[in-house]
């Protein structure tokens, strides 16, 4: 008798410790998705990983003071110049939307400024390739009118993200991809998703699974290549006319781009390297707010990119 409650003891404090567990697990991805970003990013991406969790308020408000700004944390307002019938589009994350800086001072508000062109802006931070893929798969040629140009803003972290989030505290990447048996990318769905909802799995994800996205530089090029062709496919079947630009924004011109540039120009995609523009070290002081460009940065090299390619 004694032996039987015991176990019945030991039962319950297991499934109250697992209990405990998963309610931690929870209040901290919940924490994590106290996000700020709006109805416009959750039409595209309607998961639960861009939910706002919103009881929880006390947190919220010092979550949005670590984020900078709230307003700022979204798509960009749209620069329309009704005058201009040619408009670009920028992609990307936090570099080309400009997480730190009001509208009229980074990279999108400068290319409107000199150009006189309609500026769409449909980068987010935590961003990378695959976001931009699923941006075209839901509909975003429908809101975009006649894009002369696509940038995509490109630094070498987004290698990173193709295969996990940048960062297992916040939902940043959240869109991934993978091989079907007939080695083409398809969007992971379902279960193969499930990490993304816990907080724990998506520490023990990243830890874990990057020891093997190590293992082969030669198969992350592929990946990230074959990202890049299919994104291009997507670009010219909504905009044929549009001319798919991939601005390097690092200040070695030796990174994983310059190592698949042949592949990337034989599909009619431009590479535009920061080091090939000025000798300016951009990563200095002078020229960085956190680890982003600043102002300064975007006001010495949006001239420089217009004047590469004749905007």
């Amino acid at each position: 008798m004694r032996d039987k409650k015991l176990r019945k003891l030991i039962v319950i404090n297991i499934l109250i410790m697992i209990f405990s567990l998963f309610l931690v697990d929870q209040v901290c991805y919940r924490v994590c998705l106290l996000s700020p970003y709006a109805s416009s990013v959750r039409k595209y991406f309607p998961i639960i990983s861009f939910e706002p969790y919103k009881p929880i308020i006390g947190l919220k408000k010092r979550y949005q003071k670590y984020l900078l700004n709230k307003k700022e944390i979204d798509f960009r307002k749209d620069l329309v110049n009704k005058n201009s019938d040619k408009s670009i589009l920028v992609l990307g994350c936090s570099f080309a939307n400009g997480t730190i800086l009001p509208n009229d001072k980074n990279f999108s508000g400068k290319l409107h400024n000199i150009t006189g062109k309609t500026v769409y802006n449909r980068a987010m931070p935590g961003w990378g390739f695959s976001e931009a893929i699923v941006l075209f798969q839901n509909g975003l040629n429908t809101e975009i009118h006649n894009p002369e140009y696509i940038i995509y803003v490109f630094i070498e972290n987004h290698l990173l993200r193709l295969y996990t989030t940048c960062n297992p505290l916040f939902s940043d990447s959240t869109e991934f991809f993978r091989y079907d048996k007939n080695k083409k990318l398809v969007k992971k769905e379902g279960l193969s998703l499930i990490y993304l909802h816990s907080y724990i799995l998506r520490c023990l994800y990243r830890k874990l699974y990057l020891k093997g996205w190590l293992a082969s530089y030669e198969e992350q090029k592929k990946f990230l290549l074959d990202h890049i062709i299919l994104l291009n496919n997507l670009i010219k079947k909504s905009f044929p006319k549009s001319r798919f630009v991939i601005l390097s924004y690092t200040t070695n011109k030796y990174s994983v781009i310059f190592d698949i540039e042949k592949e990337i120009k034989e599909n009619n995609i431009e590479v535009v390297y920061l080091s090939d523009l000025s000798d300016i070290n951009f990563g200095s002081d002078e020229f960085i707010y956190d680890f982003h460009p600043n102002a300064k940065a975007w006001e010495i090299i949006t001239p420089l990119i217009v004047q590469k390619l004749s905007l």
